[in-house]
């Protein structure tokens, strides 16, 4: 069975979605998962000053509220170069720099296991957008190595997930991925299933089984779809039912969290209703829109 949630914005900068809401997700969807992120950056001013854990509240209350939370850990620190939080010059790329960077990771997972252990550890985030140096999938696999060593002498059980795969070239992505020995360091392997209209190569409901199961077969591991959203602006409630049955068809799918869980704005309009729940700003309440109806009607029959 595919566990279901919902990537959240819960972050104190990120519009209207605030952390007195995250109660409501449960109430208006039915979620139990979550998938959000902390930033190295946020949470050491110098890569080598204390962490500061008041900048991981957000997932601590998230742990606290009982809900399972895959936690995104991201981007590395503008002390290392130009061009943070995007550019490869700021990444954790030399062996030092991911020794510190995973010493952060595990430094947290173990302060958040002690309020929960329903948690998952993710490294990095679409890496091709949020780049390191090249060979880019080797780097990043050198890095999910550092990750997975110290993060399992914390505790051996906390699933590991790796490979910040975008829709893009994933395949190929994969590929080198693997061939770098990063699947060897992850439970599950992370990958973000998107649909585009006209784009070739991205995943409509007619193609979803067979894509995500040739995706499997390159990485041999079950797999962790942390973001995850059907064409159109918006998509439709079918479309997203049809999603949702189409994960549990392939049977490579373990994890599985709808991005955004809310609409909100970011970069102008570009998600401003691609959310499963929005804001009446007449009531000053949150509401389930159609798209979240279908979400939360085709998780539950799973």
């Amino acid at each position: 069975m595919v566990q279901h949630g919902v990537c959240t914005h819960f972050r104190r900068d990120r519009g209207p979605w605030r952390m007195q809401h995250i109660p409501e997700v449960r109430h208006l969807l039915g979620a139990e998962s979550l998938r959000e992120g902390v930033l190295f950056r946020d949470m050491r001013a110098t890569p080598t000053s204390p962490t500061d854990f008041s900048k991981a509240e957000h997932i601590m209350r998230m742990l606290d509220e009982g809900y399972h939370v895959t936690c995104a850990f991201n981007y590395g620190h503008s002390a290392w170069g130009p061009g943070y939080p995007r550019s490869a010059e700021s990444a954790p790329n030399s062996p030092d720099q991911q020794a510190i960077w995973a010493d952060w990771v595990a430094e947290t997972t173990e302060r958040l296991l002690r309020i929960s252990d329903a948690l998952a550890v993710e490294v990095w985030n679409e890496a091709p957008s949020w780049r390191l140096a090249e060979p880019l999938m080797t780097t990043l696999a050198e890095l999910q190595h550092h990750v997975w060593q110290r993060v399992k002498a914390v505790d051996p059980d906390v699933p590991v997930l790796g490979g910040a795969m975008i829709t893009w070239r994933q395949n190929e992505r994969a590929r080198a991925f693997a061939d770098a020995g990063g699947v060897d360091a992850c439970d599950l392997v992370v990958v973000h299933t998107y649909g585009r209209d006209q784009d070739q190569g991205f995943y409509d409901a007619d193609n979803y089984v067979e894509k995500i199961r040739g995706f499997h077969q390159i990485v041999g591991k079950p797999l962790a779809v942390t973001e995850w959203r059907p064409p159109g602006r918006p998509p439709t409630g079918s479309q997203i039912a049809a999603w949702v049955n189409a994960m549990a068809e392939s049977g490579v799918v373990e994890m599985a969290h709808y991005y955004p869980a809310v609409d909100f704005r970011s970069d102008g309009e570009r998600m401003a209703d691609m959310g499963l729940c929005s804001v009446d700003r007449v009531l000053r309440a949150w509401r389930v829109k159609e798209q979240g109806e279908a979400w939360r009607a085709a998780v539950g029959a799973q």
